[in-house]
């Protein structure tokens, strides 16, 4: 499914929405983590570095997976005449990583911010008790050290292969009008 609707803004908006069918806790659950937060989830990812930093077309890149609808969902903050760039560069980091080709580095240091990530959170009051309710509602409890173990062990070929399950469902852009121009509204 692909959408396009224009609106008076002056940043356009590309958001994809691809299918990755790999529950909360699941066997691939961890390797799903550590792929989104290569893809887009993170600020090292290799949405942020190629879309925004190296190629500078989008004013953020970023991905964010959930796992209890099986939804990856991209959003960028482009200008409207950059999409088909945004979009080629977005596939070819896809595809880069379902080949495996990306850094022992980057996947390390990937690892690493969502293990400091999770054990910064558990500094927050809010951040345990949203983690409880969460626990009693899927009716398990994975503790700290259990998830660290979990995502220090995903390997490079698991999150390859869970990059291969990928696929995209929908396409939305929000076209915004460029060098000051009023885009005409529909």
């Amino acid at each position: 499914m692909k959408k396009t609707e224009q609106q008076a803004v002056a940043q356009a908006k590309l958001n994809l929405a691809y299918q990755l069918p790999i529950g909360y806790r699941t066997e691939q659950f961890y390797a799903a983590l550590v792929f989104n937060g290569l893809f887009g989830g993170t600020p090292i990812s290799l949405l942020f570095k190629n879309v925004r930093e190296k190629n500078s077309l989008a004013y953020f890149a970023s991905s964010q997976f959930d796992a209890f609808t099986g939804m990856l969902s991209v959003r960028t903050g482009i200008e409207s005449h950059n999409r088909q760039a945004v979009e080629a560069i977005i596939a070819a980091q896809l595809t880069a990583i379902q080949n495996g080709q990306f850094s022992d580095e980057l996947f390390d240091q990937v690892v690493a911010s969502l293990i400091n990530g999770r054990e910064s959170r558990m500094d927050s009051a809010q951040a345990l008790l949203n983690q409880a309710v969460l626990d009693e509602l899927v009716g398990s409890h994975v503790s700290t050290a259990e998830w660290v173990q979990q995502v220090s062990a995903v390997s490079k070929q698991t999150v390859s292969a869970v990059a291969q399950q990928v696929t995209q469902q929908a396409t939305y852009f929000l076209e915004g009008a460029d060098d000051n121009e009023t885009a005409p509204l529909s």
